[in-house]
């Protein structure tokens, strides 16, 4: 009875399974179209799919709205079970980017699946302005700030400023183009070059932003009020989706556990810029300046050594002197030595060591190279004349003479004694000898010449050598002219191209003079490498050079405006003086670069 009964049950459910296959195999393709949020901002990205459930579709729909940006971001299926059914459905992934504000409507579009032509239903979008605040204000997606931490200085005074640059923490960035730094907005002003930005994560307001920070200082170069518009870097963006938050997350990208794998948001290319400030530059006093003062601006020290400390008059020694602390060791010049007498001194070889990222605080190094004249037993005394700002005067540091032993025989600068009139010195002891132990010394006169004479003697035989040397030394010069017309002929063709281009600076006719300041951008490089380098654009030149960001904006400059005389339709307003000024200021700036 038993094995009966499991009989009757199989065949039951085989029947059972036959009378589901028609309801399965009438299943009828259905299409869904949703917005993973139905408000947004302008530029700020939203996702729209599309998923065909029980068909396969022939191709992605296709949608255009005016004031939308959309985009196919991709293709994904996926499949579901439910009460033992397994259900596929494609899905069609797309990134709408709203460019304006106002209320939008996604119209249906045609999909055709299986054969069949099926309709999306429509979908409404509302877009709002970005909201507007000022640098710093946590409500922005990213934002930049320029830190400052005093409003007043002196002139050539140092002064640590950094650059922060801050991302909502799923924005993914980088700058563009890779390896540009950050300009900022003013003149009259010098910049250190900037070390590598540092990143950290910082709370806002509760919202949590990666934040960009490039440290760097600043020092004005004139008195007067420094303005610092602002500061901006170009940077490349990922930005994520904006989707709807599900009841119980607060923040759908953080917190949501079924985030679509499939998401991908756009790559958008913005400029962040910085809030700005005012500096007051203060001239330097010139009450009480020293007379040895050479523009350094800080806070120093002197310290002093000398090798060998034991030596002979006339040998060769090295003072060695170390200037610590902090200000603008970059325009300090050598310090004065002083108490020299019995020493001969040489201009000093110096070297750098920064102590800090930006170098606001280092170590310079001068050697004097140093010779005795006569025995002494101290060393010059160094004396440092500068600027202190935070005591608002002038200053000395000095590093004291050092004991040193130098012996021998002082160098005798005297004339050589005069001769009497009998032929011996005049200063000459009595009974003293002449070193010649009596004897006389031998003296040979010339003989005759006589009937015989040598072929080297005759005058006509050296006569006769002068052809052979004359066309020798014709040959020798010309291939000395030869390898140097090859050594620097191109040099010199670039030098004297420079000189007529150096000249048309100076031209009416601006096409002209700013095609000059072009090719004097690449005279540079050409002249540096001796004429035999790889002839490179301008353009090329100015974003591989190290030079100030601020010549670097000026030189560009220079090539936009060029282009827009060579290039533009229409007439060209008057080109002044003052932008002939600031352009061969820049190239003057640009051909003294080390």
């Amino acid at each position: 009875m038993r094995c009966w009964s499991w009989f009757w049950w199989c065949l039951l459910g085989w029947f059972a399974g036959w009378a589901m296959l028609p309801v399965t195999a009438s299943a009828q393709p259905s299409l869904r179209a949703y917005l993973s949020d139905s408000v947004t901002e302008v530029n700020q990205p939203v996702q729209l799919q599309i998923e065909v459930a029980n068909g396969h579709p022939k191709e992605p729909p296709n949608f255009r709205v005016d004031g939308l940006s959309i985009s196919f971001a991709g293709q994904a299926t996926k499949v579901q079970n439910f009460n033992l059914q397994a259900t596929t459905s494609v899905i069609f992934t797309y990134v709408v980017t709203p460019t304006r504000t106002g209320s939008f409507l996604i119209p249906s579009v045609p999909v055709i699946v299986d054969g069949r032509t099926y309709q999306t239903p429509q979908l409404e979008l509302q877009v709002t302005q970005a909201g507007t605040g000022n640098a710093g204000g946590s409500e922005q997606p990213f934002f930049g700030e320029l830190i400052v931490p005093k409003d007043s200085a002196y002139v050539g005074e140092q002064i640590p400023i950094e650059l922060r640059f801050y991302f909502d923490h799923r924005i993914s960035f980088q700058p563009y183009p890779q390896g540009q730094l950050p300009i900022i907005d003013g003149d009259g002003f010098v910049t250190r070059r900037y070390p590598e930005p540092i990143e950290k994560r910082q709370v806002i307001n509760g919202k949590e932003f990666s934040v960009l920070i490039y440290k760097t200082a600043i020092s004005g170069v004139k008195a007067g009020k420094l303005e610092l518009h602002s500061a901006y870097q170009e940077f490349l963006l990922h930005l994520p989706l904006t989707r709807r938050r599900p009841n119980g997350f607060d923040d759908f990208f953080d917190q949501a556990p079924f985030a679509d794998l499939f998401d991908s948001g756009p790559r958008k290319d913005v400029k962040v810029e910085t809030n700005g400030t005012t500096l007051d530059i203060k001239p330097l006093p010139s009450a009480g300046r020293p007379p040895n003062f050479s523009g350094a601006v800080g806070q120093f020290t002197v310290a002093s050594s000398i090798q060998p400390r034991r030596a002979k008059v006339g040998d060769p020694v090295t003072l060695r002197v170390e200037v610590r602390g902090l200000g603008n060791f970059d325009r300090m010049e050598e310090p004065t030595l002083t108490e020299t007498k019995g020493w001969h001194s040489y201009h000093p070889s110096e070297d750098i060591t920064l102590l800090d990222d930006v170098g606001v605080s280092a170590v310079k190094t001068f050697n004097f190279p140093l010779t005795a004249e006569t025995v002494t037993t101290r060393s010059p005394e160094v004396v440092l004349s500068y600027f202190d700002p935070v005591a608002e005067t002038y200053a000395e540091a000095k590093a004291p003479p050092i004991s040193v032993e130098i012996t021998g025989l002082p160098i005798n600068h005297a004339p050589p004694s005069v001769s009497a009139g009998n032929g011996e010195p005049a200063d000459k002891p009595p009974g003293s000898d002449d070193g010649t132990g009596g004897l006389r010394t031998i003296q040979s006169k010339p003989l005759p010449i006589g009937s015989f004479q040598s072929v080297l003697d005759r005058p006509a035989f050296w006569y006769g050598q002068l052809i052979p040397a004359i066309v020798f030394l014709a040959w020798f010069l010309l291939n000395v002219a030869r390898q140097f017309y090859g050594s620097y002929g191109p040099e010199l063709r670039y030098r004297y191209e420079r000189h007529q281009r150096l000249r048309q600076l100076n031209a009416a006719d601006p096409k002209t003079a700013l095609d000059a300041a072009k090719r004097l951008i690449e005279l540079r490089a050409l002249i540096r490498a001796r004429g035999r380098g790889p002839h490179q654009q301008a353009d090329y030149l100015l974003d591989r050079n190290d030079a100030p960001e601020e010549l670097k904006w000026s030189l560009r400059h220079a090539l936009r405006q060029r282009e827009e005389v060579a290039f533009s339709a229409g007439p060209r307003a008057t080109w002044s003086e003052e932008e002939r000024r600031k352009i061969k200021e820049a190239i003057r700036q640009w051909e003294a670069l080390p």
